[in-house]
């Protein structure tokens, strides 16, 4: 998953489509799972999916 990611954003993104939260997503993601509290993990699994969703919608131009 983390290669087409990667080949997406190089090829889909300018560097500032980039969100900043991204990591911090990521780390809350880790922390939590880290932690043992699978339902943190799981909501903010669901708010990055939902987040990353919107940027890759609008940048292959589907709308809500």
């Amino acid at each position: 998953l983390r290669n087409a990611v990667e080949r997406f954003y190089l090829a889909n993104l300018k560097h500032d489509t980039h969100r900043r939260g991204w990591k911090k997503e990521h780390r809350g993601i880790l922390q939590a799972t880290t932690d043992g509290n699978a339902k943190l993990a799981c909501e903010r699994l669901r708010i990055h999916l939902q987040a990353t969703q919107k940027v890759v919608m609008t940048v292959i131009g589907i709308k809500d």
